[in-house]
């Protein structure tokens, strides 16, 4: 009973986040401290889906939630870019609804499995919140750029961090996200290296798939280097990117 009422509470505030930043762009009026309440809410969120998690048997959307929720709180604390809270409150919303009415197809991380099948999905799980974080601040980068552009003067009003800013942690969170999706593949791989019994059709071809989301991102952060890539091709190329790992680890394609 317990572990439900915290579910429900922490649902309830990503809500009343999402309801907030949506206020902050229907209103022009105490923009700010919609602002500000919204991000209240959002860490209010995230501490107690943290609590819940750590009393209680994790599940795998569970912990997908926390840390896209640890994400923006990062995001928006550290590096003042409070706006990703607009994309990241919704989206830990519905991760969570779909968890409570679909509860049963989650996969609790739990004695039974191997510990290296448990740091398998943990640091997959990092990834997939890095990634996500990744796709946000992309949609913000490239809305940003569109207001600049086309000198939206009603929108200036909102707290916008600076398009530097959000592409240095842009590419930060793309980083952070490749080291933990190559981790989690290497892992993988080890888990199947030691259980010796065959692999079903369908994994093998999520595991084909999720290395081709590998290069996609590992291609990304080559020519970037290279400077052979703009910001904006770079988060155009991001939202491609999340939509590769979205099939290959949500289990959009394969049940």
């Amino acid at each position: 009973m317990l572990f439900y009422s915290s579910c429900y509470t922490s649902l309830s505030l990503f809500a009343l986040a999402s309801v907030l930043e949506l206020a902050v762009f229907r209103t022009t009026l105490r923009r700010n401290l919609c602002q500000r309440l919204a991000l209240y809410a959002f860490m209010g969120g995230t501490v107690t889906l943290s609590a819940t998690v750590l009393l209680f048997v994790p599940h795998s959307a569970l912990l997908l939630t926390m840390a896209v929720a640890w994400v923006g709180t990062a995001a928006a604390l550290f590096f003042k870019v409070r706006a990703i809270i607009a994309f990241l409150a919704p989206l830990a919303t519905l991760i969570l609804l779909l968890h409570l009415l679909f509860s049963a197809g989650n996969m609790p991380l739990t004695g039974t499995n191997s510990a290296m099948l448990n740091l398998h999905i943990l640091l997959a799980i990092c990834g997939e919140a890095f990634a996500i974080g990744a796709c946000a601040l992309a949609v913000l980068y490239l809305w940003q750029r569109h207001i600049l552009k086309k000198k939206l003067l009603k929108w200036i009003g909102i707290e916008m961090p600076a398009l530097d800013r959000i592409g240095h942690l842009l590419l930060f969170c793309l980083w952070i996200g490749f080291i933990f999706l190559t981790v989690a593949l290497l892992t993988g791989a080890i888990y199947s290296q030691l259980h010796s019994h065959a692999l079903a059709d369908g994994l093998r071809l999520k595991i084909t798939w999720a290395l081709a989301v590998w290069g996609w991102y590992l291609a990304i952060l080559i020519s970037n280097k290279m400077r052979t890539n703009s910001p904006r091709r770079v988060a155009r190329l991001s939202l491609g990117g999340f939509l590769l790992l979205a099939l290959a680890f949500f289990g959009l394609l394969w049940q």
